[in-house]
């Protein structure tokens, strides 16, 4: 219990109004309500203490704390295991199975492939779930999970008709609209990846551009129609006119414009799902325009499309999405601001893989190595998934350096985040450094001239990388 105590007033802004947090963080009321159960399962309460465990390992750097979550962690897994299969679905399980997800954003070492595999998990057992929903705690669990989707709509395999249930959920029409867009996002992300792999012959190209566009317009049409509601624009300060950083805060350059500064977490959050949404749109109508093109070309119903040269940067729809990532880089300093704990660090990391595909496939150099530097600093204060994400997006910004590579890869948004190496930035001068078998390998470069990096990034990785057993 005292550990619980301390993983959330070290987790969340308690210096804030705790009704603010309550209005915006379904995660924050059902932990809170755990506590207070007057008898917790022993399911749920080793996965409380597993979560508290690794998130004080992680952030303090004490590997003991770290292997006794891990520990926690895999008996909690194996009780699981134990029960699924079995029906009902009970509500000891859908609660573990929330606080599985939390654990992966502290604990990821083999990538984001097991967070969506439990993200997926989660989804089926509330599928699954057969009895009202009057408990208050369920009721969080069923908005947390159309939070869920918002901040990683494509880590989830699940899409459109498997949020459905979701629906018969509404007390907030300006968050429940932005839902529905983004369960329409999942499903036109699928039928974009059954075109390409000729599952889907009656979702014609065109369609999809169609639907693209029609979407964009809808979302577009809720930011102006609830913009008031949700606080209206946030405004323009200067970085000195926020609280102190707590983490290292590179110098932007004049590259993003002024700062933003929000009224409200629920005006700044619903700022930068929206955003976050349109950088989503826009990639995903460029690559319907991409298939559209490449189907005119083949004439035929299904061909490879290497070898197409075609420069992202050449088209306005990716220009937008870089916009828009500038958008959510200009409300980065507010959620780094001192005395918003590590709640709103992970409010910018789950974002970081849209602004940093969008720089890597538009060659936005500076503003790439600025996002990097974000996630360094984030890293350094116990948050894995934004090491995750700056290691495997220094692959890729190499790996799109020949632009075959870069626009075929700027079509896909499943990415694997296995990939891990250390990456130290100084200015432009970027080093990289590997394990193997034999120890450590080094290469450093300057950007833009990164050969021999390249083949740092791209060498096999021999390492036995520690993780916790995962079922779901």
């Amino acid at each position: 219990m005292q550990l619980h105590a301390s993983f959330m007033s070290s987790y969340y802004p308690m210096s804030l109004d705790m009704r603010a947090i309550k209005e915006v963080d379904f995660f924050f009321q059902l932990m809170s309500s755990f506590i207070d159960l007057p008898a917790k399962p022993v399911i749920l309460e080793t996965a409380i203490s597993a979560l508290s465990c690794l998130y004080f390992g992680a952030a303090n750097h004490d590997q003991c704390l770290l292997r006794q979550g891990t520990q926690l962690y895999n008996d909690t897994i194996r009780l699981v295991a134990s029960r699924i299969g079995r029906w009902p679905v009970t509500d000891d399980i859908v609660y573990t199975s929330v606080i599985f997800k939390a654990i992966e954003t502290f604990n990821c070492p083999g990538g984001t492939k097991s967070m969506g595999a439990h993200m997926d998990g989660h989804n089926s057992f509330l599928r699954r779930l057969n009895h009202p929903t009057c408990d208050p705690r369920m009721k969080h669990v069923f908005k947390l999970q159309k939070q869920g989707l918002m901040y990683a709509p494509m880590l989830f395999k699940s899409s459109g008709s498997d949020f459905d249930y979701l629906r018969q959920y509404k007390d907030d029409v300006p968050f429940d609209e932005l839902f529905e867009i983004y369960v329409e996002i999942t499903s036109l992300a699928a039928a974009a990846k059954s075109i390409e792999l000729c599952r889907n012959p009656k979702f014609d190209c065109e369609t999809l551009l169609w639907s693209c566009r029609a979407h964009r317009k809808r979302a577009l049409g809720w930011y102006s129609r609830n913009l008031e509601s949700i606080g209206g624009r946030p405004t323009l300060c200067s970085i000195n006119k926020l609280k102190r950083i707590k983490v290292p805060l590179p110098p932007a350059k004049n590259l993003f414009g002024s700062f933003y500064r929000f009224c409200s977490l629920r005006q700044a959050e619903l700022h930068v799902f929206f955003w976050k949404a349109m950088i989503i749109m826009q990639l995903l109508i460029y690559r319907a325009q991409v298939l559209v093109l490449y189907r005119a070309r083949s004439n035929t119903q299904c061909t490879s499309t290497e070898g197409i040269p075609i420069d992202p940067r050449s088209y306005s729809e990716c220009l937008l999405a870089g916009d828009y990532a500038d958008e959510i880089c200009r409300a980065i300093p507010h959620f780094l601001q001192e005395g918003m704990g590590s709640y709103g660090m992970l409010k910018i990391t789950v974002n970081l893989p849209y602004i940093l595909k969008s720089y890597t496939h538009l060659r936005c150099k500076e503003k790439f190595l600025w996002v990097q530097k974000i996630c360094q600093s984030v890293a350094s204060d116990g948050n894995d998934l934004a090491l995750c994400h700056s290691q495997v997006w220094w692959k890729y910004w190499f790996l799109c350096e020949e632009p075959t590579t870069n626009w075929i890869r700027s079509l896909a948004f499943n990415e694997d985040y296995r990939e891990r190496c250390h990456v130290f930035i100084e200015g432009d001068l970027v080093t990289v450094i590997k394990m193997t078998k034999d120890g450590e390998t080094c290469a450093e470069s300057e950007l833009p001239n990164v050969t021999k990096v390249r083949e740092a990034m791209n060498a096999p990785d021999t390492r036995a990388l520690p993780e916790p057993q995962r079922i779901l």
